[in-house]
């Protein structure tokens, strides 16, 4: 998967992604990048002003934070 990167050159995808589009996403990042992807996920649901937008962020970050999990019992 080519992974679009901000001008910051953080990773980055839409968050109207599918949840396959997200798991592909989250498998394909460095650990570095996942845990930082995942606190702006959990920042954005913060802001968000609209409630499917912070359901979006919300879903996104609990995908990040499985993969998280799933890399750290096979570390």
């Amino acid at each position: 998967m080519r992974i679009d990167r901000d001008s910051d050159g953080n990773p980055s995808i839409s968050m109207y992604a599918t949840d396959a589009q997200t798991r592909a996403f989250v498998q394909a990042v460095t650990d570095t990048e996942l845990a930082w992807w995942a606190r702006q996920q959990e920042l954005g649901s913060v802001h968000a002003n609209l409630a499917e937008d912070r359901s979006s962020h919300d879903h996104s970050a609990a995908i990040a934070h499985d993969e998280i999990r799933r890399r750290t019992r096979h570390a």
